[in-house]
């Protein structure tokens, strides 16, 4: 997919409830958005998964795939097809780590 399709901001690489000190702050991030753009929050169990044919992860490319072709869906419907796609993906695999995806179109 184009690279203006799609930006991403990576969040820092640390759980939240592990640092109790006060030298640890998690990066800030200011972010425009335009009318229609729209905006997700997602851990990486999604795509860590393990399933297909092979039983190998999901992957973030194939995560942001399925976000980019399906950008012009209701978000109810984008949540459906996520869904979906992680149960067929999934198959009879136990799931491996947390899932969280948030999402809203501007």
């Amino acid at each position: 997919f184009p690279s203006h399709d799609m930006v991403e901001w990576e969040g820092d690489k640390a759980s939240i409830g592990r640092y109790t000190t006060e030298n640890f702050s998690f990066t800030t991030h200011s972010i425009s958005l335009k009318k229609g753009d729209s905006f997700f929050l997602f851990t990486v169990g999604f795509c860590d998964q393990f399933g297909g044919t092979k039983g190998k992860k999901f992957l973030s490319s194939r995560f942001k795939q399925i976000l980019s072709s399906h950008n012009k869906e209701p978000m109810e419907n984008l949540g459906n097809i996520l869904c979906k796609e992680l149960e067929n993906w999934q198959g009879s695999l136990n799931q491996v780590d947390d899932i969280l995806v948030m999402g809203f179109r501007y």
